[in-house]
């Protein structure tokens, strides 16, 4: 009875009461905070709500009948499902929650709610799953569980497969298209300080550079359909998200330009530029991108038409060249970071195992590493 009681107040705190505190605080941010933009129409909110709700529909009921339990993180169903959604997505559940209430909050036209507390419910959710979820399925079912087609590709060679491919669009270029223009319509219109330099203004805007700036995209959209391995794929995921937050911090932080200057190429791929522009997010991803044609592309031919492409931005007056240099920076950090990694471990070892003392007349300071 007490455990029974037990299930139905978990299943009210996170069915009904956290999603209502979740509105409530995003309705009192809209009073502290009413110049927030709109950040999507009605349609998407709903598209986001029926995604999100089919998830975890879907995810509840296979956890049932073939988990043999509720989705609930104290209790959890005794039998690990690998079937249905599951063999597909994770967290489908998890997933689903993370659109559902972004599609509610811009229902109810809060802005506010949108912008601020659905980014806390992403990074909450992303917590809760790599701090307590990945460690209970191991500690409960083991490491040799199957894993679902649509998740981070195995480092393994071989031909990647459909979902491997669909796994890069879903986890890495999609959000990040998606982060990118949200960004542009939060920060846009307001003023920034220009990357230009002084030499740029006096060269004319190419037109055969924006047709190159243009078809970048398609590289870059094109790079996932013919990786010629998953472990390929895996590393330009990790690479990309670790690429994206830095990006991303850069564009929110830094109060850096780079205004359109010239030529209209009368298309979309304009908002990618402007307010954001530093560092060059075109540069970065082309740079990217080019690491899938290996294998498919010779590759000083490879280089050239990577490093044409990601130069077509400061030709065709998209962006400053101080822009695409700091692009290109965040790729090569980003593409070193096991090295990184390795010595910053080097560094904690040494650290660890290190032992030093100063004295300074009767006061003694000492610096020593537990083993």
């Amino acid at each position: 009875m007490k455990t029974n009681l037990s299930k139905v107040l978990y299943g009210l705190m996170f069915c009904a009461v956290l999603p209502a505190l979740l509105v409530g605080w995003a309705r009192a941010l809209e009073h502290r905070l009413p110049a927030l933009p709109i950040a999507c129409g009605d349609g998407v909110g709903w598209g986001l709500i029926a995604m999100g709700g089919g998830l975890l529909a879907w995810g509840m009921r296979d956890l049932w009948f073939l988990g043999g339990g509720l989705p609930m993180t104290a209790f959890p169903p005794p039998r690990h499902v690998a079937g249905g959604i599951y063999g597909w997505l994770a967290h489908p559940i998890y997933v689903g929650f993370a659109l559902l209430m972004p599609g509610v909050l811009a229902v109810a036209h809060l802005p506010a709610g949108v912008w601020i507390v659905s980014p806390v419910i992403w990074l909450g959710t992303i917590a809760l799953l790599v701090g307590h979820e990945r460690i209970d399925l191991q500690r409960r079912f083991g490491e040799g569980r199957p894993s679902p087609r649509l998740a981070l590709p195995p480092d393994a060679p071989g031909m990647p497969r459909w979902w491997h491919k669909a796994a890069v669009y879903l986890f890495v270029l999609l959000p990040w298209l998606v982060v990118h223009l949200a960004v542009g319509r939060l920060l846009g219109g307001q003023a920034g300080i220009e990357t230009y330099l002084k030499a740029e203004y006096l060269w004319a805007p190419l037109q055969a550079a924006i047709t190159l700036h243009a078809a970048a995209l398609a590289w870059v959209a094109l790079a996932p359909l013919i990786a010629v391995s998953p472990a390929a794929l895996r590393r330009f995921v990790r690479d990309g998200w670790a690429g994206s937050g830095i990006l991303l911090w850069c564009h929110l932080v830094l109060p850096l330009s780079a205004a359109p200057r010239g030529l209209s190429t009368g298309c979309w791929g304009e908002t990618l530029s402007g307010w954001g522009a530093f560092p060059s997010a075109h540069a970065f991803w082309v740079l990217l991108a080019a690491r899938l044609y290996t294998g498919r592309l010779p590759t000083p031919l490879r280089h050239f038409l990577a490093v044409v492409l990601a130069a077509s931005g400061v030709m065709a007056g998209r962006n400053s060249l101080a822009g695409v240099v700091a692009g290109v920076l965040v790729y090569a950090g980003v593409s070193r970071v096991d090295d990184g990694w390795r010595g910053l471990l080097r560094l904690t070892e040494r650290v660890a195992n290190s032992w030093q003392d100063w004295r300074f007349g009767p006061v003694r300071l000492a610096s020593q590493g537990s083993p």
